[in-house]
């Protein structure tokens, strides 16, 4: 009847009154802001009493009891993750305020899928800030056809697998573009090896959807991009995706076969050979009771031929074939030249002696390829700047013969001299030569200082290298000559801050001490900033200002913790005896003098009798020099506006 019905509706009404009385989520009470580091959750609620904020991961989570004597809680599951520990909740003018961290700074589409939420949730327009990332990169994936790439999940891999067939996965945050480049490699990959007819299955995950994808992969926005390569029975692999389109679809190519295949033939074992640049044949050693795949050299020999996927290709025996006795391996290149080692059980041991009797056998020229192989297993790198002699590349050749399998030779041209610089040798003076543990930027280096290049100074310096008796050497310019001029801006490099002399200035004077790159317009104005500072400090006596240019000289790490990829000016007060003290406040000469005053007590004893006068002055006399510019400037237009000019513009 009409009345039962709005009898029903009445109690439907306070049903949802207690509900939203208990929960307080009426729809003008929960609102939502975001720049690109932080959400911002904003309550309609008058906290009384037993507070509780226990946001996770993955959800927000806020309680408390309100002035109007009601529990109000607050809980939803986040559309992508935060960092909890650095996010929290405050009361602000009636309500409360939870500012979350983004663990991937980034502007979110939504706060959460959360249907319920989504019809109670406004945007907080007070605090929005418009999004100045770009655009995302269009989704390639989705117009593909099923046939050559599956849209899918974790539990479509685990399906695929279980299936006996090959998965080869993109997982992916859709908001983040450092890797957007490396999905026409997938997709050229997934055109030509994949498809029905094949064992091959090519699938993309969208981990912002998939939560578990998202934690199995450990999905973020960094630019270390790659792909997962799962088998049944095996460890996923983790493929790098790297270099252009063909080199991405070259790496999944690589990844086909097994990484170690069984022969049992010698026959099998010729085959195999021809088909490949890099052939390495392991035979491992089997026994009545155990399978010759349970062996810790069969083990380390598939974590090596992983490692050296698309660099060295691997098979296994549990027999004696070609001559070659179980517990020994094999190397071949392009078919010739047969290397033969002892097997062992460490991977990373065998995976460098692999690459040292195959890519390092000789002097080879550098390319990025060879970088990336030698990088790949840990062989450090002699740099080889032979010169015009050809004695002295002849010398190289018979040293990185005799030392193969050790140190990888690579022979540099004279337009690459710029690495020259990362082991502190000058530039443009050659023979030169250097070893590096890697191509890493933080890697040491120890650079042949010798005038006189010869096969067994070479050697020595090598052995030496190798048993660790070298002391590394670091990237500086030539230490300046002469005295530094009070009043301005002393030139640091890195030896002056390895050596003792470094010591000697800081036992005499506190040193503030510009860390910068000079191509950022920041740092060239903190650099006119420096030199009005420094003017300034002329007559006080125990403090000066120095600069160091980090794209030319090392500086240590521990000492003056700053990010080396970054353009961002750094300054550090430098003391005798203690470690360097960071500033922290505005790049501006008020700032500079603040924290020089509360720091160096020569600047704050000279401030008043020293300091101040000497601002008077440079004051003075800019206003001097801007006024003789000013008077400058009228007499001109003056002039000018004497002059006849003819109805072209210039003077007849």
């Amino acid at each position: 009847s009409i009345v039962a019905m709005q009898w029903r509706t009445r109690v439907a009404a306070l049903v949802l009154c207690a509900a939203v009385m208990v929960t307080g989520e009426k729809q003008e009470k929960l609102r939502w802001a975001q720049d690109k580091e932080r959400l911002y959750v904003t309550i309609a609620v008058e906290c009384a009493s037993d507070r509780s904020v226990g946001h996770t991961e993955d959800r927000f989570l806020f309680s408390c009891k309100g002035s109007d004597g009601n529990l109000h809680k607050t809980d939803f599951e986040l559309r992508e993750p935060i960092k909890p520990s650095a996010s929290h909740c405050k009361q602000q003018r009636g309500e409360e305020v939870c500012i979350l961290q983004k663990a991937h700074p980034h502007y979110f589409d939504k706060l959460t899928t959360d249907k319920e939420i989504l019809n109670i949730l406004k945007p907080d327009w007070s605090r929005w800030k418009d999004e100045d990332e770009g655009g995302a990169f269009e989704n390639d994936y989705e117009v593909l056809p099923k046939s050559i790439m599956l849209p899918g999940t974790v539990e479509l891999v685990d399906k695929t697998v279980k299936e006996g067939k090959v998965a080869f996965v993109h997982a992916y945050l859709p908001w983040c573009n450092m890797c957007a480049y490396t999905r026409q490699g997938f997709i050229r990959a997934a055109k030509e090896l994949g498809g029905n007819q094949t064992n091959n299955v090519f699938i993309y995950i969208d981990a912002r959807e998939d939560k578990a994808a998202a934690k199995r992969y450990n999905i973020t926005c960094v630019p270390e991009c790659f792909f997962v390569i799962s088998r049944n029975g095996e460890q996923d692999e983790v493929m790098a995706a790297k270099g252009s389109n063909d080199d991405i679809a070259n790496a999944i190519k690589a990844h086909l076969p097994p990484a170690l295949s069984k022969v049992s033939t010698d026959s099998e074992v010729n085959h195999f050979i021809e088909e490949n640049a890099v052939s390495v044949l392991v035979a491992v050693k089997g026994g009545l009771m155990s399978k010759a795949t349970d062996s810790s050299e069969y083990v380390a020999a598939k974590k090596a031929a992983q490692t050296l996927r698309g660099k060295a290709s691997f098979m296994y025996t549990d027999k004696k074939l070609l001559g070659l006795a179980p517990g020994n391996m094999r190397v071949w290149v392009n078919g010739s030249n047969p290397q033969t080692a002892a097997l062992g059980s460490d991977s990373t041991a065998l995976a460098k002696q692999v690459i040292g009797l195959s890519w390092g056998l000789e002097l080879f020229n550098y390319t990025w390829k060879k970088r990336e192989v030698f990088d790949s297993v840990g062989i450090p790198i002699a740099h080889v700047y032979p010169g015009t002699k050809s004695e002295d590349l002849e010398m190289f050749k018979e040293v990185a013969k005799e030392l193969s399998g050790k140190i990888a030779f690579l022979r540099f041209a004279e337009s690459e001299n710029y690495m020259l610089k990362d082991f502190g040798l000058v530039e443009d003076k050659f023979p030169a030569f250097g070893i590096a543990e890697s191509f890493d930027a933080k890697a040491k280096r120890y650079a042949f200082e010798g005038d006189s290049f010869t096969k067994e100074k070479i050697i020595e310096f090598c052995k030496r290298f190798l048993d660790g008796k070298l002391e590394p050497s670091y990237k500086s310019e030539v230490v300046p000559g002469g005295e530094h001029v009070r009043g301005t801006v002393r030139h640091v490099v890195w030896k002056t801050l390895a050596e003792s002399k470094w010591n000697d200035i800081t036992a005499k004077e506190d040193v503030l001490l510009l860390l910068y790159k000079p191509w950022s317009n920041d740092n060239q104005k903190v650099l006119t900033i420096f030199d009005k500072v420094a003017a300034a400090l002329e007559k006080v006596e125990g403090v000066s200002l120095g600069k160091l240019d980090t794209s030319k000289n090392h500086y240590d790490a521990e000492r003056f913790p700053i990010d080396e990829y970054s353009s961002e000016p750094a300054v550090f007060l430098c003391k005798a005896g203690s470690k360097p003290t960071q500033f922290a406040g505005a790049l501006t000469q008020k700032d500079l003098f603040k924290f020089l005053a509360k720091n160096s007590p020569a600047v704050k004893a000279g401030w008043e009798t020293l300091v101040k006068p000497k601002l008077q002055e440079i004051k003075a006399a800019e206003e001097e020099k801007k006024k003789k510019a000013e008077e400058a400037a009228a007499a001109e237009k003056a002039k000018l506006e004497r002059s006849p000019v003819n109805c072209l513009g210039f003077d007849p």
